[in-house]
């Protein structure tokens, strides 16, 4: 359903790979499950702060429910948007590591 047949990602061409060759991608040990504890749990707290600060800020009791589903509305909004904003932290994202097709690496720029 939410499936998509073809991932694209930018990756750093720091082996002076060329358009059709086949690079080898590394992915630094740790950063999946650190991302993905980060994409999970910042939300969720987001989440919860937003309802809180949502509520400390109404002054009425009976309104105090429509305070916390703003709030909550207002946290999850602002955690959209640094995802959005903030690019991924350096050297948790993957790295080409190697041509695949055995030519020598080209400085970046150089052309052969």
């Amino acid at each position: 359903m939410f499936h998509q047949p073809n991932c694209e990602f930018s990756v750093p061409n720091l082996i002076g790979a060329r358009v059709g060759d086949r690079v080898l991608l590394r992915l630094p040990v740790g950063s999946l499950a650190r991302l993905s504890l980060t994409i999970y749990l910042v939300p969720v707290f987001a989440v919860l702060v937003g309802a809180a600060v949502g509520v400390f800020c109404v002054g009425d009791v009976d309104a105090r429910d429509t305070g916390a589903i703003c709030g909550s509305l207002v946290g999850l909004a602002a955690c959209w948007l640094a995802f959005r904003l903030v690019p991924t932290a350096v050297g948790m994202g993957p790295q080409m590591v190697r041509d695949l097709d055995g030519a020598p690496n080209r400085k970046r720029g150089e052309m052969s």
